[in-house]
């Protein structure tokens, strides 16, 4: 039961990170693009991939059956301290989990505007949309 407790207090301090990084994590390649995405940006910016980013799959881990409201409640208190939101919207559709995440981190904005009166000091989020690949969808 200690070790569930730890693995907690660690997920928990994963959700402080100042990117969070949306896209869909379904298979290995999206999940190795996306931690190449950070990769690549912490290059750029000498941000840390570890403190300065946060990876739904890495931070929170995979969501099963039995830990999805677990991994749902870190994904979004990371994306409550975000200042930056990055995703990834490459495919025919925009992938529903990250349509999900842009909802909340947009939602967090709003609420943030309605409610700039209140005590509790939640970064307004800058987000930011991803394409890697500009071939009109009809020419698939």
């Amino acid at each position: 039961m200690r070790k569930n407790n730890q693995d907690d207090v660690e997920k928990r301090s994963q959700c402080d990170k100042r990117i969070y990084i949306a896209g869909p994590i379904f298979s290995k390649h999206q999940r190795h693009f996306l931690a190449n995405l950070v990769n690549e940006l912490c290059r750029e910016s000498k941000l840390d991939k570890d403190k300065d980013f946060f990876l739904p799959h890495r931070d929170a881990g995979l969501a099963t059956v039995k830990n999805r409201k677990k991994n749902f409640d870190y994904d979004v208190k990371a994306l409550l301290n975000a200042r930056i939101v990055i995703a990834w919207l490459d495919g025919q559709d925009v992938d529903s989990g990250t349509a999900v995440e842009l909802g909340i981190a947009q939602g967090i904005n709003e609420g943030i505007n309605e409610n700039q009166s209140k005590k509790k000091t939640i970064p307004k989020k800058k987000i930011f949309g991803l394409l890697t690949d500009e071939t009109p969808n009809w020419l698939h």
